[in-house]
């Protein structure tokens, strides 16, 4: 739609209007820096992160609404498909989350 999302070394997630260019929100919670992002549906928003945890978010009130944890090293790739999330990371496993 027309917001862009990104994520930072400082640990923090920024949703940005493409249209002013201005920052809507920013989302704590992680503990490192956020490697990776997906939207699951249009507000619920995965993340992926260094302190090895993915964070599922509501975008609309940058809220956390649940964490999962099974990596042991850095997530480097979240990928979501309205079903499942697969996330991959520097521990050597790809995970598929429902």
């Amino acid at each position: 739609d027309d917001r862009l999302v990104t994520g930072s070394a400082d640990s923090t997630i920024r949703v940005w209007g493409l249209h002013d260019g201005r920052c809507q929100s920013v989302m704590k919670g992680h503990l490192r820096g956020v490697w990776s992002l997906c939207f699951f549906t249009t507000n619920l928003l995965i993340s992926g992160s260094y302190d090895s945890t993915m964070r599922v978010r509501d975008a609309q009130v940058s809220s956390s609404v649940q964490t999962y944890s099974g990596h042991s090293e850095t997530i480097n790739c979240v990928h979501c498909d309205r079903r499942r999330i697969i996330s991959a990371s520097y521990d050597f496993r790809v995970k598929i989350w429902d």
